[in-house]
C-alpha cells in the first residue's frame, strides 16, 4: 500500500529537517512511485529554481533611512509591553495557481485541487496547503518557519472563516498546525507563540 505523507512533511524532507524515521516514510513514498509525492517534489524543485533565478533590486538607501526613522518615531510613543508577542504580517510570495507572484506565470493546483501558498517576512516564512473538501469546506495544513533559531517553533493557530474564529491546539516542534475542516471563505490565518504573532491574508481559495 502506498504511504501517504503530508506536503509539509515533503517540504521538511526536501530541506533536511525531518528525523530519520519520518524521512524514511517520505522516501518510501517516493520509492513506491506515489504521484502525489513526486508532484510535490517536482513543484519544490521548480519553486527553488525560480526563486534562485529572481534578481531582486535593493531599495534606495533613502527608503531604508526613512523607514528606520519612522520606526524610531513610532517606538518612542508606543507603550512597551514586554509580555506581548511581536506582530508580523507575512506577504504572499508564491501561489501554486500562479507561480511566483513576481513572474505572473501559471502552474495550477494539485491533482486533488490543493493549493500551495508561501508567505514571507523578515522574521518568519509561512507555508499553507489548502485542500477543498466540497460543500464549501477546506482543509488547511500550515507550517511556520522562524528565521531566528532562538524563536520557539511551536505555534498556536487560528483562522477567521464564515464569520467565526477557529483555533488549533499548540502545534509541533517543526512549526506545523492543521485545520481539518473550516469554511472556504477563510480571510486570515494567524499563528502565534510567546515571541511572535504572524498573520497572513487569504483570497480566492479553492
Amino acid at each position: 500500500m502506498t504511504t501517504v505523507v503530508r506536503f509539509t512533511d515533503i517540504v521538511d524532507w526536501y530541506e533536511g529537517r525531518l528525523d530519520p524515521a519520518a524521512a524514511d516514510e517520505v522516501q518510501r513514498a517516493i520509492d513506491a512511485g506515489d504521484e502525489r509525492t513526486w508532484s510535490a517534489v517536482r513543484w519544490l524543485q521548480r519553486f527553488n529554481a525560480t526563486a534562485a533565478s529572481l534578481q531582486l533590486s535593493a531599495p534606495p538607501p533613502i527608503v531604508r533611512q526613512n523607514l528606520r526613522q519612522a520606526f524610531r518615531d513610532w517606538a518612542a510613543i508606543r507603550p512597551v509591553d514586554s509580555s506581548a508577542p511581536r506582530s508580523v504580517v507575512a506577504a504572499l510570495i508564491f501561489d501554486s495557481r500562479q507561480g511566483p507572484t513576481r513572474t505572473g506565470t501559471r502552474s495550477g493546483a494539485g491533482d486533488d485541487g490543493t493549493v500551495h501558498l508561501a508567505f514571507g517576512s523578515d522574521d518568519v516564512d509561512v507555508m499553507l496547503d489548502v485542500t477543498p473538501l466540497g460543500e464549501h469546506r477546506v482543509r488547511i495544513e500550515g507550517q511556520v518557519l522562524p528565521v531566528d533559531a532562538d524563536t520557539s517553533p511551536v505555534f498556536r493557530a487560528s483562522v477567521v472563516a464564515g464569520g467565526e474564529t477557529f483555533r488549533t491546539m499548540e502545534g509541533d516542534r517543526l512549526g506545523r498546525f492543521a485545520f481539518d475542516s473550516v469554511p472556504d471563505d477563510v480571510c486570515e490565518v494567524v499563528a502565534e507563540n510567546r515571541d511572535l504573532r504572524v498573520s497572513v491574508r487569504l483570497e480566492h481559495l479553492p
